[in-house]
């Protein structure tokens, strides 16, 4: 039997009614330690531990650690953090707290809505975000957009092998002198091409080179006002 007495199994309707949407967390039943961070409406707080117990086949970090807390013979403590918010607000402040409290000490397997945007930041990418510097150059450069996979603690060679990648290039990219390594609309990092390698997709190439030292005082500036460059394709050339 489980000795958690103040333990609920769900809200009443007037309580659904009231809260809206909601910010919630899980916790270990004797610590102020969190191992999980949500947000949701309705009964869905709940949902998680119904899932731990009605599907014991379904493995995740989250699920088993429920699981091994409901073994123990206790029961996940549950805060409602924060509540009687709309979905976007739920879901900038679910982000915030998955920020604060580090994801390695959370079993969320996503890092939250709006993370890249507006999340945890050093004050001098938030700076780089917004101070608003245009990008001029008269060099021949290609702009290469990595908007999907960047995040903001990437390390430098993740950072160039994601912005090398495998793109689909024409002979046109054998004009460009420098690639540039872009997300929403900053660069992010300058390399100077080498030479280009032949990626096994059909007309797909990956360049190879070094970190443009001498250009770095371009990183954090702006590439919104270049034509071609909010385009939907990932490249655009620039002086080529």
């Amino acid at each position: 039997m489980l000795k958690d007495k103040y333990q609920i199994k769900s809200f009443s309707s007037k309580t659904i009614e009231t809260i809206g949407y909601y910010v919630y967390g899980l916790r270990y039943p004797t610590q102020k330690k969190y191992f999980y961070i949500g947000k949701g409406k309705n009964n869905r707080v709940f949902q998680h531990i119904l899932n731990a117990k009605k599907f014991p086949n379904n493995k995740s970090e989250k699920l088993d650690t429920i699981r091994q807390i409901l073994r123990s013979g206790s029961y996940p403590a549950i805060d409602i953090i924060m509540h009687k918010l709309t979905e976007k607000e739920a879901f900038k402040i679910e982000s915030a707290l998955i920020d604060v409290v580090g994801r390695e000490q959370l079993t969320n397997q996503v890092k939250g809505h709006f993370y890249d945007d507006v999340g945890l930041m050093s004050a001098k990418n938030v700076n780089d975000l917004y101070k608003g510097m245009k990008f001029t150059t008269s060099l021949p450069m290609i702009g290469i957009k990595i908007n999907r996979t960047w995040y903001r603690s990437m390390p430098a060679s993740e950072l160039y092998e994601r912005t090398r990648g495998s793109w689909i290039f024409g002979k046109r990219r054998e004009k460009a002198v420098y690639a540039l390594s872009l997300c929403f609309g900053i660069v992010r990092q300058i390399y100077k091409i080498r030479y280009w390698e032949k990626a096994p997709e059909k007309s797909r190439w990956s360049f190879v080179g070094p970190i443009a030292k001498d250009l770095e005082r371009y990183i954090g500036t702006t590439v919104n006002h270049v034509p071609n460059s909010k385009g939907q394709n990932p490249i655009f050339y620039i002086n080529c």
